[in-house]
């Protein structure tokens, strides 16, 4: 039996229960979240004065009612003028530093997630779709299996693979202007220099995106000799970048296809993003078992509204967990579920 779970920020947010140590200072933040300018993150949204100018817009578009993702869409991916493009640069930069920041600091031990894993490993084959950046799963996965390349995501040769659609913070692309005579020693010159370069700035190819490893300083660049820019999309609605490497898509496309049809649990996830229906739709599969589990009922039944129209099943309330994520691994409900599925249970 196979499960694919799908994997929003509202996941990350709830992967510790609340007896285990957490900072709540560097609780994974939520897209609405991402530029409120909270005081966990001032330090790390002042450092980034572009993104901080970006900041204090997009705060004033939410007060007018706009999504922060039609705000970034609009006044800077798709605008012409070249402060704003700058604005668009500085935010990938940004990103990373603050989710890296927060799967380092938010807690030692997200129980949530360990549990998660182990029951899905109950099951033959489990495929974990994450529109996260962090790395909060991708280190308790690496416990069983390093993730050590970009390859190990996908490993032909285990039960379970991830794959992460809108990139990683520890993903990176190599720069390809020159950088004859610039000093990339430290986060302040490096910064200078990808300012420098502005709407200029020229990177590789997605297909060639390279996994990295250390601080985000050590990320960024190799001895001063090259410079990496982070491999991760910007939040800009249903129809959001995707940031994956083309064997990590077709890896996901092929399982699909292979699949007599879909078992589905979805965590925190707000069913906006497009790509990820679309990926289940061109498989062709239909639906035999789904799950939704998004922090409330009303939440979960809007979810699998969304999905039942781009699957064409017809939702039901067994489909809609009424609790938080924690509560649905805490109390025993996680067991149930793939108990359930190695059963045979369908719609």
């Amino acid at each position: 039996m196979s499960l694919i779970v799908v994997l929003g920020a509202g996941a990350s947010k709830d992967c510790a229960s609340p007896n285990i140590g957490k900072n709540n200072d560097y609780s994974p933040p939520l897209v609405t979240e991402l530029f409120s300018g909270s005081n966990s993150f001032r330090s790390i949204l002042d450092f980034y004065p572009f993104a901080q100018s970006a900041a204090a817009e997009i705060r004033l578009a939410l007060k007018d009612s706009k999504s922060l993702e039609e705000c970034i869409r609009t006044e800077f991916k798709e605008s012409k003028d070249i402060y704003d493009k700058r604005k668009f640069l500085e935010l990938p930069l940004y990103l990373q530093d603050l989710l890296w920041t927060v799967g380092r600091n938010y807690t030692t031990f997200p129980d949530n997630y360990d549990l998660l894993i182990r029951y899905c490993f109950d099951l033959d084959d489990v495929i974990f779709i994450t529109l996260n950046y962090d790395l909060l799963l991708d280190n308790r996965l690496s416990n069983y299996d390093e993730l050590d390349s970009l390859d190990s995501y996908i490993s032909q040769s285990r039960k379970w693979s991830l794959v992460k659609l809108h990139g990683s913070v520890n993903w990176a692309r190599k720069v390809k202007n020159s950088l004859d005579g610039l000093d990339l020693g430290g986060k302040v010159n490096m910064l200078k220099v990808f300012r420098r370069f502005g709407e200029n700035l020229e990177v590789d190819e997605i297909n060639d995106i390279i996994l990295r490893q250390g601080d985000v300083e050590a990320m960024r660049t190799d001895a001063n000799t090259a410079l990496y820019y982070p491999a991760l999309s910007v939040p800009v609605g249903s129809d959001d970048e995707l940031i994956c490497p083309k064997g990590h898509l077709e890896f996901l496309e092929k399982k699909l296809s292979e699949l007599e049809s879909l078992n589905l649990l979805l965590i925190g996830y707000s069913g906006y993003d497009r790509e990820v229906l679309k990926l289940l739709k061109v498989s062709g599969k239909k639906v035999n078992s789904i799950l939704a589990v998004n922090g409330s009922e009303e939440s979960g039944r809007k979810l699998i509204f969304t999905i039942s129209q781009a699957l064409s099943f017809i939702p039901t309330e067994n489909m809609v967990y009424k609790g938080t994520f924690n509560d649905f691994v805490q109390t025993g409900e996680l067991q149930s579920f793939i108990s359930e599925l190695k059963q045979g249970s369908t719609l």
